[in-house]
């Protein structure tokens, strides 16, 4: 899966499925790759 690193220097790790809620206000708008997923994080 591929893994993005987003300005904030943290992997994009819900990318590879992984639940983490924490970053989820941290990430930025869809850019397709994430609009593909299903919602996570309550988004």
């Amino acid at each position: 899966m591929i893994a993005r690193v987003r300005r904030d220097g943290r992997l994009a790790e819900v990318l590879r499925g992984e639940d983490v809620p924490v970053a989820t206000p941290k990430l930025d708008p869809p850019t397709g790759i994430e609009s593909e997923l299903p919602p996570y994080g309550g988004r």
